[in-house]
């Protein structure tokens, strides 16, 4: 019976500071108070972006004139090494629909006359994929640049005019293919509430086709995921 009652009495030195323990609620100075933030889908130096809003362009006008402003889209992935620096990649879709009063004519080495209405060519897009780095200079406004590859669609045909002087073949500016694009952008970013991570921007693009450098001018209304 001693046996017996010492092996009682150790079971109960043994069990019952650990029920008492377990119905104690943790102790947010210990290990409960470190453990990993579930709320987050990505780590705290990770995010990602989605943007969506307008944009055109904004020269050369023998190009722009053939295009209206349309949707501006774009998603991106950064990490953030320190409090005031990013690096990151976005891939980014700008349309343009065509200009239905757009007017063109036939080229020559003086530039395209006479002005004749056509209705033969269609929407231009961009799409391109750029590496940034962007930097905060103050508060909640970003600063960023960027340099890429795209590809841009003129939405023409395989369109040629002849020279009026010489008689020779030419192709309009701005025709469809591939080439380096940099960036700039300002952005601000606010916070509604606080679960959700807002930002609008303005920013510029720049491609060069056929000797012919194309500028475009987005602006858009982001939302950030954590």
């Amino acid at each position: 019976m001693r046996v017996v009652r010492s092996l009682v009495l150790l079971l109960s030195l043994l069990v019952v500071p650990a029920l008492a323990s377990a119905q104690r609620p943790p102790d947010p100075r210990g290990p409960d108070d470190v453990r990993p933030d579930t709320s987050r889908f990505f780590p705290r130096w990770m995010m990602a972006t989605a943007q969506a809003g307008v944009g055109w362009m904004a020269a050369p006008g023998r190009i722009e004139s053939r295009y209206m402003p349309g949707v501006d889209v774009g998603l991106s992935l950064a990490a953030q090494p320190a409090r005031r620096l990013r690096v990151g990649i976005s891939l980014e879709y700008h349309d343009l629909p065509a200009d239905p009063n757009g007017y063109a004519g036939y080229f020559d080495t003086t530039g395209v006359y006479p002005m004749l209405p056509v209705d033969y060519f269609g929407d231009g897009h961009l799409l391109d994929a750029i590496a940034t780095l962007s930097v905060r200079p103050r508060g909640a406004l970003w600063l960023e640049g960027g340099i890429g590859w795209g590809r841009f669609e003129s939405g023409w045909a395989d369109v040629r005019f002849i020279d009026g002087a010489t008689g020779a073949t030419i192709r309009p500016p701005g025709t469809t293919g591939w080439g380096a694009v940099v960036s700039a952008e300002a952005r601000y970013e606010f916070q509604p509430n606080p679960r959700d991570r807002l930002y609008v921007s303005a920013g510029w693009r720049s491609m060069e086709r056929d000797g012919h450098r194309m500028h475009f001018v987005p602006i858009h209304v982001g939302y950030r995921f954590d």
